[in-house]
Order: C-alpha cells, then sequence, then structure tokens
C-alpha cells in the first residue's frame, strides 16, 4: 500500500505555480517497507491526481482539499484523509510527529 502525506496546508485550485514537498510512503503487512519524499510543482489539481496515479498511491493524507477534488480524487481510486486521521495509523504517527509533534 503506497501512502502520501502532504504535510503543508494545500488549497489545490491556488496552489499552482508552487512546489510542495510530498512525503511517500510503502507499507505491508504493517510495516514500512520504503520511505521517500518528493517535491512536487502544483501545476492544478488534475495534474496532481495523474502524479499521485503514476506513482500507485491509493491513500493520501491532506488538509485543505475542498469536497469536487476529493470526490475526484476518490473517483479515480485514492483514499483522502485528513491529516488529524494519522493518528489511526500509529506506524506513520509514531514516525511523522516522533519529536512530540501533532498533525
Amino acid at each position: 500500500m503506497r501512502f502520501a502525506i502532504f504535510l503543508d496546508n494545500i488549497n489545490l485550485e491556488h496552489a499552482a505555480g508552487n512546489a510542495k514537498r510530498v512525503y511517500l510512503f510503502d507499507l505491508f503487512d504493517d510495516l514500512i517497507v520504503a520511505a521517500g519524499n518528493e517535491l512536487l510543482f502544483m501545476r492544478n489539481a488534475n495534474y496532481v491526481l495523474l502524479w499521485l496515479l503514476s506513482r500507485k498511491v491509493i491513500c493520501i493524507y491532506i488538509d485543505g482539499l475542498d469536497e469536487s477534488l476529493r470526490m475526484l480524487y476518490t473517483q479515480a481510486g485514492i483514499e483522502v484523509k485528513t491529516l488529524s486521521e494519522i493518528k489511526d495509523n500509529p506506524l506513520l504517527e509514531a514516525i511523522l510527529f516522533a519529536e512530540g509533534g501533532s498533525p
């Protein structure tokens, strides 16, 4: 399972031209088998969707996504969760917020 996490609050409708760091995690049997990050140039919401699909991401954690984009991503097969829902995945929470921070 591949997850993508956008730690910045992103409004994809107004993010054109900005670059954002995206953290990618591959989980298998409750273990992280791969982790990395990429700088994503935010052209538009469709570009971001294609970028996610090309990397076989099945779930994203993001704040600031409006309902129409949430539905678009869901229809494309990508589950959309808020950053606060990271706490529901103890493994991701432990890695991202080990220093006592919170989403």
